[in-house]
């Protein structure tokens, strides 16, 4: 995938403790901005940039992980404002069978 990605069941969360899942929190995409729920950059261009949820709320570069909560795109906060060192991530993209 390269581009912008319409989902309108887009979600992001975040653990506060990795060895609690019961505590995780999780926002779902706002329905008003469901069509910039995801940007995947094109990993040819200049920028370093990897995954983009929400117009800039949550994406990485440069094996560092932004936190910007722009209002709008996603119901809740899921972090504070900040920057984070990436250790590992993993993603997912779930498809429907018919």
């Amino acid at each position: 995938m390269s581009g912008i990605a319409k989902n309108i069941w887009s979600f992001i969360f975040s653990f506060e403790n990795n060895e609690d899942a019961q505590n995780m929190k999780l926002s779902r995409v706002n329905s008003q901005h469901s069509d910039h729920a995801i940007y995947d950059y094109d990993y040819h261009n200049n920028y370093d940039y990897g995954f983009n949820f929400g117009g800039h709320t949550l994406y990485t570069r440069n094996k560092t992980l932004y936190v910007a909560n722009k209002e709008g795109y996603y119901e809740d906060n899921i972090k504070d404002d900040n920057n984070y060192t990436i250790e590992e991530f993993e993603a997912f993209r779930i498809f429907k069978q018919f």
